[in-house]
């Protein structure tokens, strides 16, 4: 967004019970756990396939 000059000041990244994302910024390694089925399916992953844009 920012290189397209949109006016993004932070980014907000939301998670649930399985939180590799959380686990992988507070340890600094990104692993797969087992999945944890939660109200929010599509969001019920190992390991997220947008990570490196997060970067």
């Amino acid at each position: 967004a920012r290189e397209m000059a949109l006016p993004v000041a932070r980014l907000v990244i939301a998670t649930n019970l399985n939180d590799s994302l959380v686990r992988a910024l507070a340890s600094g390694v990104y692993e797969p756990k087992g999945v944890i089925a939660t109200s929010s399916p599509s969001m019920d992953i190992q390991l997220a396939s947008n990570f490196e844009r997060l970067l």
